[in-house]
């Protein structure tokens, strides 16, 4: 069990920094693309500019830009980011992007106005998640205490629970107990994470 569960939440770890640096660097990358857009680069150069960043945005950057240097147009290699990455502000530059190739205008106001909503939205994210702190901890308490109080007794005390054993209804009470503690936990989980 442990060999197929621990590489795949090993990969979920990776893949929630890999997002959280990804969100923290897309306001500084389109704010390269703006100032690249207001010198009067084209949009591939601009992109171009925006892989120059650190990892992981550059990473991804550079993969766009080099689709449109191989002839995927500038959408299509967007779009292709966003099933990448999938993360909410990515799929917000994308369709700008997309309203902007379609009906024209100005894509470096455009890219400001979103500059701005992405980086209110992360300043709401982290208030939300400073504020659920101790809920969070809390909960990660209530879940912890109950396995680790039964483990130590067994191990400073093994014969405390030694007569109880033989009895016929402690293995179904500790089955609804284990059930509903995962129960309380997935609650108490949900209760304090916030989507913003």
């Amino acid at each position: 069990v442990a060999a197929i569960v621990a590489p795949i939440i090993g990969l979920k770890i990776m893949r929630i920094r890999y997002l959280r640096a990804f969100e923290a660097q897309l306001p500084e990358a389109i704010d390269t693309l703006i100032r690249s857009l207001r010198a009067g680069h084209p949009v591939s150069a601009s992109l171009r500019l925006v892989r120059n960043l650190p990892a992981p945005i550059g990473e991804a950057f550079a993969i766009v830009s080099d689709e449109v240097t191989y002839g995927l147009d500038l959408e299509t290699a967007m779009r292709n980011m966003q099933v990448r990455v999938d993360q909410q502000d990515v799929a917000l530059l994308v369709s700008a992007i997309s309203l902007q190739v379609k009906t024209g205008g100005n894509l470096a106001e455009l890219l400001d106005r979103l500059s701005k909503v992405i980086r209110e939205r992360q300043r709401m994210r982290l208030k939300a998640r400073a504020l659920s702190a101790e809920a969070r901890f809390s909960a990660i308490a209530l879940s912890v205490l109950p396995i680790l109080l039964f483990t130590l007794l067994q191990f400073i005390a093994p014969g405390f629970y030694g007569g109880i054993w033989k009895d016929w209804l402690v293995v179904p009470a500790l089955s609804i107990g284990a059930v509903w503690l995962v129960i309380g936990n997935v609650i108490m989980f949900r209760m304090v994470r916030f989507d913003i």
